[in-house]
């Protein structure tokens, strides 16, 4: 088994019309662990396991760290949120993380990602130290072949 911590802080847009969706920052916003899930490979049969915390510390943000183990063709943890945009004008993702060495992904799902297995997705590394990573919606891949190429943010 592998320990994997990995840890989100904010998200918002690249675009001038940004939105911020997660504002850790300001303590007129509420956010709340229930606006997030823990998905495990326990979906598919996997033995891998996880956990979310909210961390209030100099700086808010969710930490999620567990176990991921390839065992019984199993190996992810993730979280994930709903987030509604109603607008096309926001062109990318703008997120600070830190977490153990290695590879994530940022996966986003449409309308017409309606099967478990279609999402929009862009690969990127970790370090331990905080990092700001912007990905314009340009450079998600689908999953799937018979997802429209492109996606725009409503």
């Amino acid at each position: 088994m592998k320990y994997i911590t990995f840890i989100i802080i904010i998200f918002f847009s690249l675009n001038l019309n940004s939105m911020k969706i997660f504002d850790f920052d300001d303590s007129r916003n509420i956010v709340m662990i229930n606006d997030f899930e823990l998905i495990t490979d326990n979906v598919m049969g996997g033995k891998s396991t996880g956990n979310l915390e909210l961390i209030e510390n100099e700086k808010k943000f969710i930490r999620l760290h567990g176990n991921v183990s390839t065992e019984n063709n199993g190996g992810f943890i993730q979280f994930r949120s709903e987030i509604g945009v109603d607008d096309d004008l926001y062109k990318g993702l703008k997120i600070r993380v830190k977490g153990n060495k290695g590879k994530y992904f940022l996966h986003i799902r449409t309308p017409f990602t309606i099967l478990p297995w279609q999402y929009y997705y862009h690969e990127f590394n970790v370090s331990e130290k905080w990092e700001t990573i912007e990905v314009p919606l340009s450079r998600f891949k689908k999953s799937h072949f018979l997802q429209p190429s492109n996606f725009n943010s409503s």
